[in-house]
Order: C-alpha cells, then sequence, then structure tokens
C-alpha cells in the first residue's frame, strides 16, 4: 500500500511538538466560550455515524489502493480505534477536525509517513499556538518554559509536510472565530471582576444589581454569536419567544451544515494535493441550503417545529 512521497517527510516521527504544558493549565477557557466551543462540533456529523435519516451514506470513491490510503488517513483522525464502516469512519474524523477548529479557529496536522505500513501518509495533529508562516515553512516556536521538557526551542516544518484547515470565512474565518471566543469569554463569570474581588474580600455591599448584570451579559453573548445563532444553552424562553428560540436553533444548525461541508471540501482537497485520487461524499444530510428552505417555510407558517427539527437534524 504504497503512497507518493510528494508532500510528504521522510521520517516515520513527527516534529512538531503536539501541545505546550505550559500553556495548557486549567482555567484558560471560560464557562461560556466553553460551552459553545463544545456546540460547535458536537453535530457537525452523526457521532459515530449513528443517525435516524435513512438516506445517511458516506461513499469513499477510488480504487483500492486509493481507497486504503484514504482510509488510513481517516483512521489516524478518529480517537476510537479503527472503524470500519465508512460512515463511521467518515463521521469521527470530521467531527475531530470540527473539535480542533472549534477550539482555536484552525487545525493544524503534520504529514508523517508510517514506515510499518509500506510508507503509508498518516496525520499527526498539533498545537497551532506559537505557529508562524514565512518563506515556504511553518515555525513552532517552542515557549522557554516548555524548552527544557521539549529538549528543542523551535521546530522548522516544509509547508509541504502541514495540512491547515481554517473555519470558512462565511462564519468569520480564524480570525472572526477567535474574536467570538475572546468576547465570550469576557463574559463567562458569573460576577465582574472588581464585584468578585469585593466577595473575597468579605465586603457585602448590596448596590449591585446581579440581575440586570446577568441580563446584559446574555445580550452582549446573544449579539456576539448572532452569525452562528447560538442559545447559550438556555431554553428557558424567559428572554425570547419559543418560535424565535427554534429560529435560532436551525440557524445554529445551518452553521454546523456550512462547517461540515467545509470540513469534506477541505479533506477532498488535502487528499488530492497528496496524490490520493479519491472523492468522499456524503449523502442524506442535511445542506446549508435545505436548512434555509426549511426556515423560510418556518417563518411562512407552513411547517410545524416538529417537522422543521427532524428535516435539519443530523440524528
Amino acid at each position: 500500500m504504497g503512497v507518493s512521497s510528494r508532500g510528504c517527510r521522510r521520517e516515520g516521527s513527527p516534529r512538531a511538538a503536539r501541545y505546550f504544558p505550559s500553556l495548557s493549565q486549567p482555567g484558560r477557557y471560560g464557562l461560556k466560550d466553553s460551552w459553545f466551543m463544545e456546540d460547535v462540533h458536537l453535530g457537525a456529523m452523526p457521532i459515530g455515524g449513528r443517525s435516524a435519516r435513512p438516506d445517511f451514506n458516506v461513499k469513499i470513491k477510488g480504487d483500492g489502493k486509493d481507497t486504503q490510503r484514504a482510509v488510513a488517513i481517516l483512521n489516524t483522525l478518529s480517537s476510537y480505534g479503527n472503524p470500519h464502516q465508512e460512515k463511521e469512519l467518515l463521521s469521527y474524523a470530521i467531527n475531530e477536525i470540527a473539535r480542533r477548529l472549534s477550539e482555536k479557529g484552525t487545525a493544524v496536522f503534520e504529514l508523517v509517513k508510517d514506515e510499518e505500513n509500506d510508507g503509508s501518509i498518516l496525520l499527526y495533529s498539533f498545537t497551532s499556538e506559537r505557529l508562524f508562516h514565512a518563506f515556504g515553512k511553518y515555525i513552532q516556536v517552542i515557549p522557554k518554559a516548555d524548552r527544557e521538557i521539549l529538549a528543542k526551542a523551535y521546530v522548522v516544518i516544509p509547508e509541504r509536510d502541514i495540512w491547515k484547515i481554517s473555519m470558512p470565512d462565511i462564519l468569520g474565518g480564524r480570525r472572526g472565530y477567535r474574536a467570538v471566543l475572546k468576547e465570550l469569554c469576557r463574559f463567562s463569570n458569573l460576577l465582574p471582576s472588581f464585584r468578585a474581588e469585593d466577595l473575597s474580600k468579605y465586603n457585602s455591599a448590596t448596590d449591585f444589581d446581579f440581575e440586570f448584570y446577568r441580563r446584559k451579559t446574555e445580550v452582549l453573548c446573544a449579539k456576539t454569536t448572532k452569525l452562528w445563532g447560538w442559545n447559550q444553552r438556555d431554553y428557558s424562553l424567559q428572554n425570547c419567544t419559543e418560535f424565535y428560540q427554534f429560529h435560532k436553533s436551525l440557524r445554529f444548525k445551518w452553521a454546523q451544515a456550512i462547517l461540515r461541508e467545509h470540513i469534506l471540501s477541505e479533506l477532498n482537497s488535502f487528499l488530492k494535493r497528496i496524490g490520493v485520487n479519491v472523492k468522499i461524499t456524503v449523502k442524506g444530510l442535511p445542506t446549508p441550503s435545505e436548512i434555509s428552505a426549511v426556515q423560510e417555510e418556518m417563518l411562512k407558517g407552513c411547517i410545524s417545529f416538529g417537522d422543521a427539527d427532524k428535516k435539519c437534524s443530523v440524528y
């Protein structure tokens, strides 16, 4: 099952540091941005390829050798062993890419040759933090606190050995997405820092309107995630009508469908780039245009909430 060496390093081990211990300390994320990141990737594909949609199907079209190469690459993106069904395999792979995109707005992988398996190309995921691109190379700068542990100060990798994928432009791209996470993190605390500091000093001043602060932060978070239609995991109907809440849920499914199709397109382009001549297709899951059409039907009162949810859900 040989693979062309084009676009892949010759050695059998990755060069990039998977993560930086000094930058992976607890408390880096707040409540709102953590929830948002989780919700973004959980509906990209049916978990484990399990869906009640009878027409859901995945095909990996190519000759025998190229199909095997594609399957080997997809398996490196799955952290659940080696799934045998194509639906299960692709679902795990796309959900894993979506998870990594949801964390930073960018996912990067180093191409490594599996010398124990006839030189097949494998993908090694690593952090996009402190990663720079210049003059046809990617440079990973190791934080000073981690250089002794990782036994290196920097890593230089030719761009041909890297696959990088970012959030689609229609969803704000990498910069827009990171701006959303940054803004959500600002409003993740139950209390503003000055009030939390007062409480830590046992200052029981009562002039702080907690309910007003909560409402304002919810409004700001809603504005920040308007493009996505995220509901902040609030199903209380306290601040909106049932119709508006459901309309937002369809908007979020639309964004996830955009993300799914973007990842699939980028994955097919990557396989072509490294000489694996296959075409991966997904059938039976709602497309962004189909979800938009359902939203229009809802606005006209032509479809029930239950039918709308059934048409737009991947499960």
